[in-house]
């Protein structure tokens, strides 16, 4: 299956890219195992997310979700969504 994943803000500035894709079946935990070794700059970041920590959401198909058993499927989008401040 064929997940997109999107980085913004400053969570893009950590990785270097804006989006990337991966080719993976399963949950949403597995997704980000796979993505934390890929980018191990995001460890704590991931962390925080799977122990619902931290300011930092996930969205799957724009929709925030807690839901790490989520099963992914082909063509599903996910997010990093870090906090968003303003002025």
């Amino acid at each position: 299956m064929k997940i997109t994943v999107l980085y913004f803000a400053q969570i893009k500035e950590l990785v270097g890219i804006e989006q990337e894709f991966y080719y993976v079946s399963g949950s949403l935990k597995l997704l980000l195992d796979r993505i934390q070794e890929a980018h191990p700059e995001l460890t704590r970041i991931i962390t925080e997310i799977q122990n619902h920590k931290g300011d930092t959401a996930i969205a799957v198909n724009m929709e925030i979700s807690h839901d790490m058993m989520y099963e992914l499927r082909d063509e599903d989008e996910i997010a990093f969504i870090p906090p968003i401040s303003g002025g």
